[in-house]
């Protein structure tokens, strides 16, 4: 039996997918071994996947995938979507397939 840990966050805007709370975010999660966050309110303007290097012995142990995006900003921003997987979470998505994390199937 494999235990998933997750957690729900909303972020409260996100300035670009390099932004420093994302980063800390991702060392937090790695440091409490949380397999995935779900989170809102990103205000991303585009959808996106890409990796993030966590301070966690400075290996990559995040992902974060962006399936919805505010397709257009009104006023300082509003919407998105985003979920952050762990190493764990990132072999369950592979174990399902690795669907397309932004166009796929829900599974």
């Amino acid at each position: 039996v494999t235990v998933l840990h997750g957690y729900s966050h909303n972020i409260n805007g996100l300035k670009t997918t390099r932004d420093d709370k994302l980063e800390n975010l991702a060392s937090s999660l790695a440091e409490k071994d949380i397999t995935f966050c779900c989170l809102q309110e990103t205000w991303l303007s585009r959808d996106d996947l890409f990796q993030i290097e966590t301070a966690k012995n400075s290996r990559p142990a995040y992902y974060i995938m962006f399936h919805h995006r505010q397709p257009k900003q009104v006023g300082r921003g509003s919407g998105g979507v985003g979920i952050l997987l762990g190493p764990l979470g990132k072999k369950a998505w592979q174990l399902a397939g690795s669907p397309h994390p932004i166009r796929g199937d829900l599974v």
